[in-house]
């Protein structure tokens, strides 16, 4: 803040006693507002009412506004006019011993709610409000009948309901009366604790006894908080009770302290001081208890507070002051280093009395008016990010600016990331300008050895020294330069080719660690790389030769052949295999894919396992890498079956059968000590390479439909994989085999019945019209186990078929064909009819019929099984069978009786219904006609209302409810 001296009072021995700044208009016509800031070529005038000991009132005109360089405030401040309110007459202020500090004026007060302002003033003791313009007196409180004695004290009421209280209220202490006074512009009266005004003779009943020597008070709301040497109360003026009291313990040698105060929004507070060195926010309309209220928390203590907003200001015993900014937190403003091209200026003493204006504070200085002002919005911003607190210079942008606000955070982001950078905190640098959006040329500029060299001079001769201080502040902005290359790829942009030619500065002159990925990746997308420019940098005659990086800078220039042959001579095969991808020539595969591989098979391998726009045919390179087999051959066809979505047998045939080579070839290796574990393993849990080579052979055979089941079985026959020969059978549709496998190999009859339920729920979903397919845009094979199983009735499938048992309900457990699971058949001949040198597994065979007999047809059952089952052996099975369908069909019979017997119930409650009878005599009137019904032929409604027989048929009968229109029948 800084310090403009407003006022200053003629004569050494005249105090000010009171002041009062009241913001008339602004230049700009905008709205005056506490949180206000002014723009360019923008005034704001204001008026200051000083009151002094001697009981003279000056006017004086203040007028604010910015700088030149808009980093802070001018004021000017001009006398108008001054008036001696003074009772006592001319007063010789030369005389000796005379002292006014007691006497003249001590509140000032500008109400401005009134329809013309009026000025509130005590002088000599005494209460008046005076025009603000000539400040003659309005006589409003002349007719008022206050107790004998002086005013010392007055406090408007602030914060009011002005719905509730249309007029103005304010409060005077005359010795220990508080008197309550209600006003308008014209008259006022003396309030009570109900509305109407008591007679002279009994106001003293009326008005709020104060504690002895009560100095100060203030009124927030509807209550009066008041202070004295003793003590603080908290009075109620609707009841004129006492609410809450508090002893001061503590001497308080700075003096009492009770002003209201406003905080930010619409909160208000009183503050109180509780001794020397603490203060306390009190607000009275919500707390209670005085005991508990909240001190200020600075890191110094203060002797009084004010909010600027956002800032809430709090002044020391010197004059000093600490900010706060509510959007800060409990941090507080960083102090100005003395240094500093800006410094913060306390008040010249301890003001007595502060008070809060839209620009800052003013303050009661002895014999002058002090007025702090806060910083413009541009000073406080550089302010914070001079101490390096970006993040609270943001939030004070983003608090002060509403108009084109993106435009002021931006230019922010923009000098915080400069300030980071000379800060050596590069992180946030590029982090701030990123959100900047900071053009790229305009960044590089602080980093000119990135920078593009003009063609017409020899600067780029000149040794490069790097800019920046740490490998880290390179590796941000590589960062930052790498998410902005991917945003542009394919554009021909001045941006994009500045980008570029910075990323490939950066690994050329070493700045930032790369891989040979990221280099292949620059020189394969780049599209504005200029190869005169790179090769003046890593030719042998350049800045930094790299014999490594040439190659790629001459395949940027179409001389894919000159780039292969230096290549070739350094024996740089991964450079090769960038060069072959740019170029797409199948000649030049031809030519040096051999030398390559025989080179470094793993790095030639990038030049066909790469997506490429112009790919080599398969044709051309797989012949080549036959001869190696292993893994290279498998990365190869990996990537044109799993990348490329190849769907041709031969290539998913060979993948297999190259998976089973492999899973042979590492037969006895793992990884401990190349020796494979002993101990019985699950397939593809095993130990080392081998378990991954067995793992992905699995996932292949399961989920893949595109290889010869034949081919690829007859590889597997005597290689010892059990598992992986069980899905080749069921791919190639021999479920026996499979079966067989699984139960006399596996001794898995569990996988067993699993192999059983998962082709019979595929064998529904094909029925459906879904078969299981290889889904080509992810590039991955469908779960066969995670699709649904068949939840819709299948009976008209399964129509043809003449074994179906259909049964009245559907809560049984045999329900026909649709639950029948015929490959249980193909399990249960397996068990019972084993290969040569098995045994019969009988146990195994009824534990399948017991638990899955639901699912098995009982007809197929006696039909499948082969001649020498002997039927004795499954009697228990059959007879737990028939008996069941037996039950069935009783229940059925039940739930059809059932069915009949409520149908029936149903009907002779209807029958009562309309057997009900009707009483009539001959006099009850006719629900149609109205006239008796006498004697013959009646009628009945279902509403029961008796009727003539030839009204019944009559027209004025509502066809739709069934009763007479007659609405009084």
């Amino acid at each position: 803040m800084e310090r403009q001296t407003l006022f200053v009072t003629s004569h050494e021995k005249i105090r000010v006693t009171a002041a009062v700044v009241v913001s008339v208009e602004r230049s700009s016509k905008e709205l005056l507002v506490r949180d206000m800031h002014l723009f360019p070529n923008e005034t704001l005038r204001s008026l200051l009412y000083v009151g002094c000991s001697d009981g003279t009132l000056h006017v004086c005109q203040c007028l604010t506004c910015l700088n030149q360089e808009e980093v802070r405030y001018d004021v000017r401040t001009t006398c108008l006019h001054k008036k001696s309110l003074s009772t006592y007459g001319e007063k010789n202020v030369d005389k000796k011993g005379t002292d006014f500090v007691q006497d003249g004026i001590v509140f000032l007060h500008v109400d401005n709610r009134l329809s013309k302002p009026q000025l509130l003033v005590i002088v000599d003791g005494s209460l008046d409000a005076l025009h603000c313009e000539g400040l003659e007196s309005s006589g409003i409180f002349q007719n008022l009948s206050f107790p004998s004695g002086a005013v010392s004290v007055c406090c408007v009421a602030r914060g009011q309901d002005y719905v509730l209280h249309h007029a103005q209220r304010l409060a005077v202490l005359i010795k220990r009366w508080i008197v309550l006074v209600e006003y308008t512009e014209r008259d006022s009266r003396i309030l009570q604790s109900g509305t109407e005004t008591q007679e002279p003779a009994a106001a003293e009943s009326l008005y709020i006894l104060a504690p002895e020597d009560t100095q100060t008070m203030a009124w927030q709301r509807d209550f009066i908080v008041t202070g004295s040497l003793k003590e603080y109360c908290v009075f109620d003026v609707n009841t004129h009770h006492l609410r809450e009291r508090m002893e001061v313990v503590d001497t308080l040698t700075q003096g009492l302290l009770c002003r209201y105060v406003e905080g930010f929004g619409e909160s208000s507070y009183i503050l109180i001081r509780i001794s020397d060195d603490q203060l306390a926010l009190f607000d009275a309309t919500t707390e209670t208890d005085l005991e508990t209220v909240s001190p200020v928390q600075f890191s110094e203590s203060v002797v009084d507070v004010a909010w600027a907003p956002p800032f809430f200001i709090g002044i020391k015993a010197d004059g000093g002051v600490l900010m706060r900014s509510w959007l800060d937190g409990e941090d507080e403003f960083p102090h100005i280093n003395a240094s500093s091209a800006y410094s913060t200026s306390g008040f010249d003493g301890a003001p007595q009395q502060v008070h809060s204006t839209p620009l800052g504070i003013y303050g009661l200085c002895g014999r002058s008016v002090q007025f702090l002002l806060l910083m413009p919005r541009k000073t406080i911003v550089a302010l914070y990010i001079d101490a390096g607190l970006y993040e609270r210079a943001l939030r004070y942008v983003d608090h002060t600016h509403t108009a084109e606000k993106d435009v002021h955070l931006r230019r922010v982001y923009n000098v915080c990331a400069r300030h980071a950078l000379m800060d050596k905190k590069y992180t946030e640098a590029f982090h701030y300008f990123e959100l900047a959006s900071t053009p790229t040329q305009e960044l590089l500029e602080l980093v000119p050895e990135l920078r593009r060299s003009p063609k017409d001079t020899d600067a780029w001769k000149v040794k490069v020294t790097p800019t920046l201080s740490s490998g880290e502040a390179y590796q941000d902005l590589y960062e930052l330069l790498l998410r902005r290359r991917s945003l542009g790829l394919g554009s021909n942009t001045e941006e994009q080719s500045a980008i570029e030619f910075a990323i490939f500065l950066l690994y050329v002159l070493e700045c930032v660690p790369y891989t040979d990925d990221e280099l292949a990746d620059m020189f394969l997308l780049s599209s504005t790389l200029v190869p005169e420019e790179c090769l003046r940098y890593v030719s042998e005659d350049g800045i930094r030769p790299k014999p490594m990086i040439v190659p790629l800078v001459l395949a940027c220039d179409g001389r894919f052949s000159e780039a292969l042959e230096c290549c070739q001579a350094q024996r740089l095969v991964h450079e090769a295999a960038v060069v072959l991808q740019m170029s797409g020539e199948e000649q030049l595969y031809m030519q040096y894919f051999p030398w390559m591989l025989s080179v470094d098979i793993n790095a030639a391998l990038l030049a066909v396992v790469r997506p490429q726009l112009r790919a080599p045919s398969v044709s051309m390179i797989l012949p080549m890498l036959l001869g190696y087999g292993g893994y290279p051959l498998h990365d190869y066809l990996h990537f044109l079956i799993f990348m490329e979505g190849n769907t041709q047998r031969e290539l998913h045939t060979l993948y297999a059968t190259n998976l089973i080579d492999i899973v042979c070839s590492l037969q006895s290796f793992g990884v401990e000590g190349l020796k494979a574990t002993s101990v019985k393993v699950q397939a593809g849990e095993e130990s080392g390479i081998r378990g991954a080579a067995r793992r992905a052979l699995l996932v292949f055979l399961q989920l893949s439909s595109h290889y010869e089941a034949d081919v690829v079985l007859s590889w597997l026959q005597g290689a010892g994989l059990v598992e992986e020969e069980v899905l080749a059978m069921k791919q190639a549709g021999d479920h026996i085999g499979a079966l067989t496998k699984l139960v006399y190999e596996l001794n898995d009859v569990a996988a067993a019945v699993r192999y059983c339920e998962e082709q019979h729920a595929r064998e529904l979903q094909r029925r459906r019209g879904n078969v299981f397919k290889w889904s080509l845009e992810t590039k991955e094979f469908n779960e066969p186990a995670a699709l649904p199983a068949c939840d819709e009735p299948l009976h008209e499938t399964f129509a043809d078929r003449d074994d179906s048992v259909w049964l009245a309900g559907n809560r049984y457990v045999v329900q026909g064909s649709r639950a029948f699971n015929e490959y249980f058949n193909i399990l249960l001949h397996v068990l019972l009819v084993p290969p040569a040198g098995k045994k019969r597994l009988l146990s195994e065979a009824l534990w399948v019929l017991n638990e899955h007999s639901p699912c098995i047809n009982p007809l197929s059952v006696m039909t499948s099984l082969p001649s020498e089952v002997c039927v004795a052996e499954i009697s228990s099975y059959l007879v737990r069978v028939f008996q069941t369908l037996c039950n069935q069909v009783q229940m059925a019979e039940i739930n059809a009786n059932s069915v009949a017997s409520m149908v029936a119930d149903a009907e002779r409650h209807n029958a009562l219904l309309r057997q009900r009878c009707v009483y009539v005599d001959e006099k009850r009137p006719c629900a149609v006609c109205g006239k008796a019904l006498g004697v013959g032929v009646i009628a009945v409604f279902p509403n029961l209302k008796a009727t003539h027989f030839r009204c019944f048929h009559a027209q004025e009968l509502d066809p739709e409810r069934g009763v007479p229109f007659r609405p009084d029948l």
